[in-house]
């Protein structure tokens, strides 16, 4: 099987595509080198056999590349919270490039889409605990451009019948993660920054079961229309 993967550099994307190609499929990756640990990322990928597409999911022509012959895809390419950058770039690159990706994919004849989407675009949901029917309410632009991508997929495999899922990981911690690292170091030092009154709650997910859930996401037949939190 050939797999493609967007944002294949990135901390979910790597692990994703390495879980594939442990099993012996085809991997290609799409996604930027924009840091020194994205190039670490991609050499380990490309040690492993997979196939490194260097550029943005807004190329088109890379992404027609990337999409030959693939039987399944995998889309967690997104711009998140940087700094400076207008809401525009928001649309750009987790809307309107998910679009086309969606359009080119069923007219390659890939045969399943898994979105990932995130816990982000509930919002602060009122349900406690929440599921997946509870009302979403996204606040910042990169959670209703999050919730709107995740819209036009589910309404793509209801009109188009194109075998699309969507997966909305909580936050996500493992190996090769430099995020949460920087909490976790505090705390092992004993000296960390606590915001509030150190009360509020995050859900989290190992890396390990969200590519798990991701992977069953892109085989099982059940998945197909559904969305899930992970």
């Amino acid at each position: 099987m050939r797999v493609f993967i967007t944002g294949g550099t990135g901390f979910i994307g790597t692990h994703l595509a390495l879980r594939y190609r442990s099993e012996g499929h085809e991997v290609v990756t799409l996604a930027k080198q924009a840091t020194s640990v994205e190039e670490e990322n991609a050499r380990d990928l490309q040690e492993a056999g997979v196939t490194v597409l260097t550029g943005s999911v807004t190329d088109e022509t890379l992404v027609d590349e990337g999409l030959q012959g693939a039987d399944l895809v995998h889309h967690i390419a997104a711009a998140m919270r940087e700094a400076n950058i207008p809401d525009s770039v928001f649309w750009q690159v987790n809307v309107e490039a998910t679009r086309h990706l969606l359009e080119r994919s069923r007219d390659e004849g890939v045969r399943r889409f898994v979105y990932c989407s995130s816990i982000g675009v509930m919002g602060k949901s009122p349900e406690k605990p929440a599921d997946e029917q509870s009302e979403c309410r996204p606040e910042d632009i990169y959670q209703v451009t999050k919730k709107a991508a995740e819209e036009m997929c589910l309404e793509f495999q209801q009109k188009q019948g194109f075998a699309v899922s969507a997966v909305r990981p909580a936050d996500v911690y493992g190996p090769r993660d430099r995020r949460l690292l920087k909490l976790f170091r505090g705390v092992k030092r004993g000296r960390f920054a606590m915001l509030g009154s150190g009360r509020n709650e995050h859900h989290m997910v190992y890396v390990d079961d969200l590519v798990e859930g991701m992977w069953l996401a892109g085989k099982v037949d059940a998945a197909i229309g559904e969305v899930f939190l992970l």
